[in-house]
C-alpha cells in the first residue's frame, strides 16, 4: 500500500536513477513553476545545456520530431535577430526566454520518445506532484496574507510586501488551467484506484485555486468548458448525443432562471471582479465597452492594426516590445492578450507561419502516436489551447511546461499502464 502511494507520487528510487536528460527536464520543470527559485537567466542556461545534451537523441529522432525542433530553432532565431538588429525595443533577456521555453520542450519530446516506460511514469508523477505542491502553497499564501486574488498582486512572504515573489499573475492561473485538464484526464483514464484518488485531489485543488484564488471569470469558464469536453471524450462517441442534450437542457434552465442563479453565485463568491462580469449575463443588462468579451477585441485590434500597417509589417511585424517602455498598450503596438494575434504583430507573416506550423506538427505528432486510444482527449485539450490562445497568453513561461512536456508524459504513462489486450488492439 505505502509502496503504491510512493509510486503514484513519483517518490521512488527510480527518480534518482533518471538519465541526465530526464533529470534536467525535472529540474527545469521545478524552476519554471516554482516562483521562489525562478530565475530567468539560470533557466535559459539550463535549457541550453539540456539541448546540447539531447543532440545525440536528435540524430536518431523521428522525422516529425526533427521537423518540429527545426521550426522551434527558426522561431527562436527570428526573435533573437529582431533584437539584434534593433527592431525590438525589449532586451535580450525579454525577447529570448519566452520563445525559447515555448519550443525547448520539443527537445524533451525527442528524449521521451526514447526513454523506458518506468522512467516516463516516474517523471510524470514527480512533475505532477511538484505542481500540486506549488498550488497548495499558492492557496495557503493567498489566504494567509489576506489577498483578494492572485492575478493582479504579487504574492509575498512578508505581510508588508518587502520580500515580494511574483507569480506572473494571470500566467500562473493559465498554467493551472492546463494542469487541471491533464490531471482530470488521468483521473478518468487510469485503472489504478490509488492513482485515481491522487489525481482527483490534484484536480480539486486546481479547481479551488482557479475559482476561489484567481477570481478570473474567463479562467473559471475555461476550466468548466475544458472539463466538460474531457468528460465527453472519456464517455466516447456513443454517449455524446446524450451529453449534448443534457448540456442544452442545462443551458436552457440557466437561461430561464439566470437572474436567480447569478445572484446565488455572486453571494457565494463575493468578488467585485466576478460580480461585474456575471451581471452582464442578467436579463436586460447592457454590454459596456470595457466588458464586451472582457475587452479583448480592442486588444486584438491593437495587434492586428500593427500587423496590417504596411507591407513590411505584414511580412515581418514590428518586433517584440517591453510594456514598461510605453505609456499604453496601444502605443506599444502589441495587445499582449492573445498569442494567436500577437505573433503577427511581433513577427508578421514570417513568425506566424513558423508559430502555427509548430503547433500543427506537435498536434499531429500526438495524434499519430496516441489517436487510437486518446484521440478525443487530445482534440479536447487542443480546443483549450485554441481558446486560451485567442483570449490569453499561454506560450510564455510556465504553461509551456504543461503543454509540451506534461501532456505527452501523461499520454505515454496512461498508454504504458493500459491492459496488454488493449495495447495489442492499438497496434493492429
Amino acid at each position: 500500500m505505502i509502496k503504491q502511494i510512493l509510486n503514484t507520487l513519483g517518490l521512488t528510487k527510480e527518480l534518482l536513477s533518471l538519465n541526465l536528460s530526464l533529470f534536467l527536464i525535472l529540474v527545469l520543470s521545478i524552476m519554471s513553476i516554482t516562483p521562489m527559485i525562478q530565475v530567468g537567466k539560470y533557466l535559459l542556461v539550463l535549457w541550453g545545456l539540456f539541448i546540447i545534451i539531447t543532440t545525440k537523441y536528435f540524430i536518431h529522432a523521428e522525422k516529425s520530431l526533427k521537423q518540429l525542433a527545426i521550426l522551434g530553432a527558426l522561431y527562436i532565431a527570428v526573435c533573437v535577430a529582431y533584437w539584434g538588429v534593433g527592431i525590438s525595443s525589449a532586451g535580450f533577456g525579454y525577447c529570448v526566454p519566452n520563445p525559447f521555453v515555448f519550443f525547448s520542450p520539443i527537445f524533451a519530446l525527442i528524449v521521451l520518445s526514447q526513454s523506458n516506460d518506468n522512467q516516463i511514469s516516474v517523471l510524470f508523477h514527480a512533475i505532477s506532484l511538484i505542481i500540486a505542491l506549488n498550488i497548495v502553497y499558492s492557496i495557503w499564501i493567498v489566504h494567509a496574507l489576506g489577498l483578494e486574488n492572485v492575478v493582479f498582486q504579487s504574492l509575498s512572504d512578508a505581510a508588508d510586501g518587502s520580500e515580494s515573489t511574483s507569480y506572473g499573475g494571470a500566467m500562473y492561473v493559465n498554467m493551472v488551467i492546463f494542469y487541471a485538464n491533464i490531471t482530470f484526464i488521468t483521473f478518468l483514464k487510469t485503472n489504478n484506484k490509488i492513482e485515481k484518488l491522487v489525481y482527483l485531489f490534484y484536480f480539486c485543488i486546481s479547481a479551488y485555486f482557479i475559482i476561489i484564488c484567481s477570481l478570473k471569470a474567463s479562467a473559471v469558464l475555461l476550466l468548466l468548458f475544458s472539463t466538460l469536453l474531457q468528460y465527453i471524450a472519456y464517455k466516447g462517441e456513443r454517449n455524446i448525443g446524450i451529453i449534448i442534450a443534457l448540456s442544452i437542457i442545462t443551458l436552457g434552465i440557466f437561461y430561464l432562471f439566470r437572474d436567480n442563479i447569478i445572484d446565488i453565485l455572486i453571494n457565494i463568491i463575493d468578488s467585485d471582479r466576478i460580480t461585474s462580469r456575471l451581471e452582464v449575463f442578467k436579463s436586460g443588462a447592457e454590454l459596456s465597452a470595457n466588458l464586451s468579451f472582457a475587452g479583448r477585441e480592442d486588444l486584438w485590434m491593437v495587434s492586428l492594426q500593427s500587423w496590417l500597417k504596411t507591407p513590411i509589417t505584414f511580412f515581418f511585424g514590428i518586433g517584440n516590445h517591453d510594456w514598461s517602455a510605453f505609456t499604453s498598450v496601444k502605443e506599444s503596438g502589441i495587445g499582449n492578450h492573445s498569442d494567436f494575434f500577437d505573433v503577427f504583430a511581433r513577427y508578421g507573416l514570417l513568425g506566424g507561419v513558423i508559430f502555427y506550423s509548430g503547433l500543427r506538427r506537435y498536434y499531429k505528432y500526438l495524434q499519430n502516436k496516441y489517436s487510437l486510444q486518446f484521440r478525443w482527449e487530445i482534440i479536447s485539450f487542443f480546443v483549450l489551447v485554441i481558446l486560451m490562445g485567442v483570449t490569453k497568453r499561454f506560450v510564455a513561461g510556465e504553461p509551456a511546461i504543461i503543454i509540451f512536456i506534461l501532456l505527452p508524459l501523461c499520454l505515454k504513462h496512461l498508454y504504458n499502464t493500459m491492459p496488454t489486450l488493449s495495447k495489442e488492439k492499438l497496434k493492429q
